[in-house]
């Protein structure tokens, strides 16, 4: 029964998130994507790291590829986040092994809550949650005449005489009272009715998502990590979303906004993720780029030190030698010792033409044709989105400029020509040694064994046919080799650009920008130098600012990855014995014990927010977007 409703409470949840439907955690987290998502929501929200996480497969459909996936998934968590996942791997997420993943997921769940908790006392954040949950529900409780509560467990329970759905009725009256319904006539109401429709109105109205169902209070001891889970959702969206409407049922008509600043925010946003990706994808081309003129710079100077001083022609010439009609045969056999030198250069030379095969049929038409024609239609996409803004044209930095990727990818064609010349030079001396006339020595030695059918065959003349069928061998891997790289034009580099233009999306020319578009940043620069405070916002000031500007507009994930865009920094911590140390009065001062209550709710709110500590500089935010979108 607990895997049952922990598995729907978890999937909700996770599915909440990451804003994308999620059922089943035991097959929609297989490929290790949604999880990558999950844990990019993560860090967004608190703050944890400067970068996000990629999948190493973004469409994986092996086995292997979908276990890489999660594995790297839990390296980061383990290796960044310093969150223990030692008890689960990769193959247990693809095998669905559901209890090792609802762990996962519940371990996750405790740091994305407790972050800046678990820092100063990480054994324990898991128990400081609750504590702030259990003070939060008690005081509203104790405003409606109800018993306290003092666990997330049996005094949950339907079946053990408990009204649960009076605790969260309470929780939407206190906030919202006589909003939703009647709190007086709805405690008359049957409590698992009325269990059905406060969660119901929560999840449609307030848009508190419906983790748990009336059904899980109906046993005699719920849950307690789903309580602890969908709680949090409504002590979030009560006392840590700021400016709690108070009709969240009828749009507010009064709430006078500039649509074109609403706009504006929107269209950062777009060219920010069309940057983010850029830059991802430019860095590592780069880096690709560069290790591939390593291999190919390596692959030259083996040719050059050791495959052209070997010589393979003469040695071929030697071994491969017509037959002198008067001297005996066996004789003439066994003094041709070349085999074991050609065998080991022509396979080492065979290993240097598969490695750069690869890189040629393979990789660099990948390069050219697909990776950097992407880059150049993203930075287009930039532009034109920023042309819209009336934002000055973004500059990406010299290392990853579209003319540093040229000069690199210039550096590797023209290796490559030097690399390619020099393979089929050695490669023609090989097909024009006497390794093209084995035909004519082939037919030779048939007629020398016919003509001695009665003789024993000395073994000479076994082991030279031996050598002999395996070069025969050797030559047809290097005529095939020859074929793939004489031609200048191949197949293989029209499929990549095929499929380059098929998956490509090059954005349209745009019309050019209204008046009204490209004056909205100068409005934007205005408002901002209108706020009396514009280099210490808290979270909580930046988040109202932007719901003033473009009147509620933005969703909670947009809201979230524009703050992220702000420039911020960490006060100066201090101990929470120093914080509050400045209440610790002399014999003649009084204070209020509910004055430090409340402070220490209110940095514990912050913690638990993953904002605690944190300032945002909008007037450093207007520079960097004024100094070529350098957010």
């Amino acid at each position: 029964m607990w895997v049952e409703s922990q598995h729907r409470a978890m999937a909700r949840w996770v599915s909440c998130k990451v804003e994308q439907k999620v059922d089943d955690l035991t097959r929609d987290l297989q490929d290790g994507l949604v999880l990558v998502k999950l844990v990019n929501v993560i860090i967004d929200e608190t703050g944890s790291v400067s970068y996000s996480l990629e999948p190493i497969h973004k469409n994986p459909t092996l086995h292997l590829h979908k276990v890489e996936n999660i594995d790297d998934v839990l390296k980061f968590c383990r290796l960044i986040l310093k969150i223990n996942t030692c008890s689960i791997c990769g193959e247990n997420v693809v095998e669905g092994n559901l209890k090792l993943i609802l762990g996962l997921i519940w371990t996750l769940f405790v740091y994305a809550t407790s972050t800046s908790i678990s820092v100063a006392n990480e054994s324990n954040s898991i128990h400081e949650i609750k504590r702030i949950l259990l003070q939060w529900i008690n005081k509203i409780r104790r405003s409606k005449a109800l018993d306290e509560t003092s666990n997330f467990s049996k005094d949950w329970s339907l079946q053990a005489g408990s009204r649960p759905d009076l605790a969260f009725a309470a929780i939407c009256d206190y906030y919202l009272p006589g909003v939703l319904f009647d709190y007086q006539t709805f405690k008359k109401g049957k409590p698992l009715a009325n269990l059905d429709i406060v969660l119901r109105d929560a999840e449609s109205k307030l848009h508190i998502p419906q983790l748990m169902v009336s059904n899980d209070f109906n046993v005699l001891v719920p849950d307690e990590k789903c309580m602890i889970l969908y709680l949090l959702q409504w002590y979030t969206f009560f006392e840590l979303t700021p400016d709690v409407p108070d009709s969240p049922v009828v749009q507010q008509e009064d709430n006078k906004n500039d649509s074109s600043l609403t706009k504006f925010m929107k269209l950062v946003l777009e060219a920010s993720r069309t940057k983010l990706s850029f830059e991802g994808k430019a860095i590592r081309l780069v880096d690709q780029i560069n290790s591939n003129i390593m291999k190919v710079s390596n692959i030259n100077e083996e040719l050059c030190s050791t495959v052209v001083p070997a010589n393979l022609g003469e040695l071929l010439d030697q071994f491969c030698s017509d037959l002198s009609g008067s001297a005996d045969v066996s004789e003439q056999l066994r003094s041709r010792t070349q085999f074991q030198q050609i065998l080991m250069f022509s396979q080492f030379f065979i290993d240097l033409l598969t490695a750069y095969e690869h890189f040629t049929i393979q990789i660099k038409p990948t390069y050219l044709h697909h990776d950097f024609p992407e880059l150049q239609s993203l930075l287009k996409a930039i532009g034109h989105t920023i042309s819209k803004t009336g934002i000055p044209c973004y500059q990406p930095e010299k290392s990853t400029s579209l003319s540093t990727i040229t000069i690199r990818l210039e550096c590797l064609n023209e290796l490559d020509s030097i690399v390619g010349e020099k393979m089929l030079e050695v490669l023609d001396m090989i097909r024009n040694s006497k390794l093209a006339q084995t035909d004519r020595l082939i037919a030779k030695l048939e007629a020398h064994l016919k003509a001695n059918s009665r003789r024993p065959v000395p073994e000479s003349l076994k082991k030279y046919v031996d050598e002999l069928s395996q070069i025969m061998e050797i030559k047809q891997q290097l005529d095939r080799f020859h074929a793939i790289l004489e031609p200048k034009h191949n197949t293989h580099n029209l499929r990549v650009l095929l499929d380059s233009l098929e998956t490509i999306d090059v954005p349209e020319t745009p019309q050019t920008p209204t008046t009204e578009e490209t004056m909205a940043f100068s409005r934007f620069q205005k408002v901002v130098s209108e706020q009396h405070n514009q280099q210490n916002l808290s979270h909580a000031d930046l988040q109202r600012f932007i719901q003033q500007v473009t009147g509620g507009e933005l969703s909670k994930n947009e809201t979230r990855e524009l703050i992220s865009l702000v420039p911020s920094r960490r006060m100066l911590n201090r101990s929470e014995s120093d914080e509050f140390s400045m209440y610790n009065s002399d014999e003649n001062t009084s204070i209020d014990e509910s004055v430090l209550f409340d402070k220490v709710q209110e940095t514990m709110e912050q913690k638990l927010a993953g904002t605690y500590n944190k300032l945002y500089n909008l007037a450093e935010f207007v520079e960097r977007l004024e100094k070529g979108f350098s957010v």
